[in-house]
């Protein structure tokens, strides 16, 4: 059996997969399958994918239409044969011992998952910031649950999808997908998925994954419209998972609930305008998820917010209607002052 599948999602990458692809193909570790999915290119990334693709047999090619990075994944997915499965993006390379290095540890304790550091480059491939796990070594599904909200909300390495080896076995076990849905965000729902079936995890305290910071064509830098509300929905999901594992401390759960209060208030902010019927609606759907609710904190808010948050929590939604309403239009007079400002009519 092959030990591992990379699966490469391709879409408009094509002035960076010569890099990408390259540093796949010379590992000085030979026994894996590169799966790479082409979500529609219209530039020339498929060309050059079957350009490598004439030249290296461990290469299968997979054209669709364009669906999003999250249904490319999942066809990789299902044509993986690997043992362990690795995610790289087309705009991303590899350091060349990458995959002997994370052999050595599945020879030694076959983990579930491996999670690596990552490094973060600009677009001359220059380095801004090497990030390493806190962890290190194999560790329990306690451990990772204890340590979550402590890395994540400052490394975000939990979330991320590529820095991970994960095996396969794991992921058809409990028929795992990425959500087409989700647009932002979609690795970090993925992750708490799976978290929560993991038996261990190895941290290594190494970094062999170079990620290209504001690449074309990236899921940061292409404008989606903010869904605040499936992100709220994602760190509810969180929450519940740490509930669920006994790890849902007082400053945990505080810090979760700063983070959907966060984007509750944008959500609400984004999605209101002059149509009352519009409105209501949006504000019944804070209202049907009562975990939503509850979660609502007023520590380190403003006046304005604590307010908006007491009108929320107390089911005042004609006032809070009108607070709303109010603050649009200041916000509309004050674009309008400071768009004459700019042009010199005030």
């Amino acid at each position: 059996m092959t030990q591992i599948s990379i699966i490469m999602p391709v879409y408009n990458k094509m002035n960076y997969l010569n890099r990408s692809i390259n540093s796949i193909l010379n590992q000085t570790f030979k026994d894996f399958e590169l799966i790479i999915v082409d979500d529609g290119s219209s530039d020339d990334s498929l060309k050059i994918c079957n350009e490598f693709f004439r030249k290296d047999n461990r290469i299968q090619i997979i054209s669709i239409n364009n669906s999003g990075v999250s249904n490319a994944r999942n066809i990789g997915l299902e044509h993986a044969k690997g043992k362990y499965i690795q995610f790289i993006d087309g705009d991303d390379y590899i350091d060349l011992d990458m995959f002997k290095e994370l052999k050595k540890i599945i020879d030694k304790y076959t983990p579930d998952i491996i999670l690596t550091g990552l490094t973060k480059v600009d677009k001359d491939y220059n380095s801004i910031s090497k990030i390493i796990p806190s962890l290190n070594g194999l560790k329990n599904k306690q451990d990772l649950m204890d340590n979550f909200v402590e890395e994540q909300f400052s490394t975000g390495l939990y979330g991320c999808v590529s820095n991970k080896l994960i095996k396969r076995s794991l992921i058809e076990k409990i028929r795992l997908k990425f959500d087409k849905n989700i647009k932002l965000a979609e690795d970090l729902d993925f992750y708490l998925t799976l978290y929560d079936y993991i038996n261990d995890i190895y941290f290594c305290n190494e970094s062999y994954y170079y990620y290209l910071q504001n690449a074309e064509n990236s899921s940061t830098s292409i404008n989606f419209k903010n869904d605040y509300f499936t992100q709220i929905l994602i760190n509810l999901k969180a929450k519940n998972m740490l509930s669920k594992n006994n790890s849902l401390n007082i400053n945990n759960e505080n810090i979760i609930n700063k983070v959907i209060t966060s984007f509750t208030l944008c959500y609400l902010y984004e999605e209101f305008d002059y149509s009352f019927s519009k409105n209501k609606k949006v504000i019944n759907r804070i209202y049907g998820d009562q975990r939503i609710v509850m979660s609502l904190t007023s520590d380190n808010q403003n006046l304005f917010k604590r307010i908006i948050i007491l009108l929320i929590k107390s089911k005042s939604s004609f006032v809070l209607l009108i607070l709303l309403y109010i603050r649009k239009r200041i916000e509309v007079i004050y674009r309008k002052i400071r768009y004459g400002v700019l042009k010199g009519k005030i």
